[in-house]
This record gives structure tokens, sequence and C-alpha cells, in this order.
């Protein structure tokens, strides 16, 4: 297994003009998933995504007015150093309408565990001790949410769920 690259940052502008957008991402994939549940009546797991999304929007949120004291640079979407998050289309492609409360957590378990990692990085590659400072806050937050969502993740195992009834199966020409 190949080892990811560290991630650099040479100014605290530069590092939250990432770390906003991987929020807002985060908040969007999540809400996204909700909303593909709900349309399915799926509403117990769309409410934890909805949750979840309320979460990464908080954070986003929460960076604007450290960002103020700065002029954060555009970053065009191609060039944002979140590489070990991942794809959209790899989380749009795991949900279904199907998928069960502990399905869903794990889901978001990866991509929390994929933001954790992002940060992680920055922390090695930087050689800005402030955006240290500031990646170090945002892994001990997604640290919350990953003992949050396993404390979930600790109940759901206790029940033994089955996937829902498919009342609609794709129907498949012969």
């Amino acid at each position: 297994m190949s080892e990811k690259p560290s991630i650099g940052f040479d100014t605290v502008a530069e590092f939250l003009a990432h770390a906003h957008a991987l929020e807002q991402e985060l908040a969007q994939r999540y809400g996204e998933m909700a909303d593909s549940l709900e349309v399915h009546n799926n509403p117990e797991v769309a409410g934890l995504f909805r949750q979840l999304a309320k979460y990464s929007e908080t954070h986003a949120g929460k960076l604007i007015p450290q960002a103020e004291a700065f002029d954060m640079p555009k970053v065009p979407p191609w060039e944002y150093q979140w590489l070990c998050i991942d794809e959209p289309e790899d989380c749009r492609e795991a949900t279904n309408y199907l998928m069960t409360t502990r399905q869903a957590l794990q889901l978001a378990l990866r991509m929390e565990e994929g933001s954790r990692s992002f940060y992680a990085l920055t922390i090695q590659g930087s050689p800005c001790q402030p955006v240290k400072e500031l990646a170090e806050k945002m892994v001990a937050l997604k640290e919350r949410h990953l003992v949050l969502l396993n404390g979930w993740l600790g109940s759901e195992a206790e029940r033994h769920e089955l996937p829902p009834e498919d009342l609609d199966p794709p129907n498949m020409p012969e």
C-alpha cells in the first residue's frame, strides 16, 4: 500500500481556502445523499446525513471569520489538494435507496476519515507553523466526529437491521 504524500501550504490564507472548500464539499455531499434517501423514503438515514451536513456547514462557517483577516486566494476546484478523500462519484455510487443506517454510518466514517487525513497530511507537510496549528485544531474536530460516528456505529451493531424490502424493484427487460 502506498503512503499518501504530505500536503504543504505556505500561508494560512491558502490553507483556509482549501479547508473551507473541503468542509463545503462534505456538506454538499451529505446533503445530496440525504436528498436521495428522502426521495426513496429512507427518512432515518436521510436525517443522519442531514445532521452530518449541518456539522460540516458549521465548520465551514467558522472558518470564514478567520479567513477575513487574510486575502484568501480563489482556488479552482481542480487544484484542491485533498487527495485522500473519496471522489464525489464514489460516495454517490455507494449511496443507494435501500441502504441501512449501518451502511450510511460506514460511508460517513470513510468520508470523515478522508477529511481528517487531509488535515493530518497538512500538519506533516506545511512549513508554516500557524497552518500546522489550524490543521491540528481541524484534526481534533474530525477526531471528535469519528468518535461520534463510531459510537453511533457501535449502537447500530447491536441492532440486527435488515435492508428495507424493495417494494418497487427495477424492471429488467427479458
